[in-house]
């Protein structure tokens, strides 16, 4: 036995692998040292020219505001997703020969049966995608 259902969206799968995850991890961490010594630096060389208390006063909400998102940015958790290309209908026999790694995971969700609408819309709603039996 085994294999899909019908109700399986091989284009919404998604796979994941713990050696990606911790490389993503690491990276992140690395990006936000690196961006956080940018941040101080530009700080630096714009404190060296500041002539007024309102400049003044303007550099420190700038610098907070700077920290509270290096803080929020370092609760990011990286998944070790990896992007499988496919068509736009795929099938099992699309998904690409990948060597498997212990701990990977494979997910296959079910075929959705509403599409939610987001973002930069006049109206943010959410529309069946299926004609449902009552």
């Amino acid at each position: 036995m085994g294999g899909l259902t019908p109700q399986a969206y091989v284009f919404g799968t998604e796979f994941t692998r713990e050696s990606t995850r911790r490389n993503q991890e690491e990276r992140l961490k690395q990006a936000l040292v690196q961006y956080e010594q940018d941040l101080q630096r530009a700080a630096a060389t714009r404190a060296r020219n500041v002539t007024s208390a309102e400049e003044a006063n303007s550099l420190k909400a700038e610098a907070e505001a700077q920290q509270a998102q290096i803080v929020r940015l370092r609760t990011l958790k990286p998944t070790g997703r990896i992007v499988l290309e496919l068509s736009e209908n795929p099938t099992v026999a699309d998904l690409p020969d990948v060597a498997l790694e212990d701990g990977d995971r494979l997910v296959v969700p079910q075929r959705p049966g509403m599409v939610s609408v987001f973002g930069t819309v006049f109206n943010e709603s959410s529309f069946c995608t299926a004609k449902t039996r009552v």
